[in-house]
């Protein structure tokens, strides 16, 4: 991989939806890697690590320019992916982990407190009141909810530095992914509204094809969010947000290397 020189950035005026989960029809491996994806879904851990190393490739592939954006799957990269998508696993992890507790008690929190503020306005014995009902459950749902978009906006914040950099280093850099976080929460905002039901619509549609189309819509859905990544991650840049370094110590793909071409026979004297 090489660095990207003088790339010039122009966002569209608002983000592209359909276009998100068309990208991974784009090309002639569409079929292939929806099947192989799925196969490497199933396999735990290191199918998703694989996974990750893929989508790193697709993503610096759509920071360059190049062609081809999305490679196609295969066994002969399997390795060379591995080890590409422990650094965007390792990151994800450590962002996942602590931020799933932080919900569980926000919610455990904010549900106990409307309990307890329904418990000293309600007299005993006394009918509970619609609005302390619909208070019960929209007050931490919303609340819930409200943190769920906190938690993307820094899930996506820290997995763009980490496709980008493969370094779990330069990736858990809070300071560069709070500025981050803080410079597109709008666009990530605005974009999450839209595409979580858009993913049901894909998911219902996977479950009509004998359920096993759930497996396809996961990696459609995987990689149309990939794509919107990228649309932020442009918008970004278009507004002159700093750029994140992309890495340069890959090489090109295995399956793509072109073998060398036999020697010409000798010249006969």
């Amino acid at each position: 991989m090489t660095p990207l020189q003088n790339p010039s950035y122009s966002a569209p005026p608002s983000f592209e939806f359909i276009a998100a989960f068309k990208f991974l029809f784009k090309g002639g491996n569409a079929l292939n890697n929806i099947l192989l994806g799925a196969v490497m879904n199933l396999i735990p851990i290191v199918g998703p690590i694989m996974l990750m190393g893929w989508h790193c490739e697709i993503l610096q592939r759509l920071m360059k320019r190049h062609p081809n954006p999305i490679p196609k799957l295969t066994f002969d990269d399997f390795g060379y992916f591995l080890g590409r998508g422990l650094a965007p696993f390792i990151i994800v992890l450590i962002t996942t982990v602590p931020l799933v507790f932080i919900s569980m008690f926000v919610l455990f929190a904010v549900s106990f407190g409307v309990a307890l503020f329904a418990g000293t306005v309600q007299p005993q014995g006394g009918e509970p009141s619609p609005l302390i009902a619909l208070g019960g459950f929209g007050v931490p749902f919303l609340a819930f909810f409200a943190f769920l978009i906190l938690f993307n906006v820094l899930l996506m914040a820290a997995l763009t530095r980490a496709e980008l950099t493969e370094d779990i280093g330069m990736s858990l850099d809070f300071g560069k992914i709070w500025a981050y976080a803080r410079a597109t929460w709008k666009d990530i905002l605005i974009s999450y509204l839209v595409f979580i039901p858009l993913t049901f619509a894909v998911v219902f549609g996977g479950m009509l094809v004998v359920f096993v189309g759930v497996y396809a819509a996961v990696i459609i859905i995987m990689i149309a969010y990939l794509h919107l990544r990228w649309q932020v991650y442009e918008r970004y840049l278009s507004r002159g947000g700093e750029m994140i370094p992309i890495q340069t110590k890959s090489g090109p793909l295995p399956s793509e290397q072109r073998p060398a071409a036999p020697a010409p026979p000798p010249t006969p004297r």
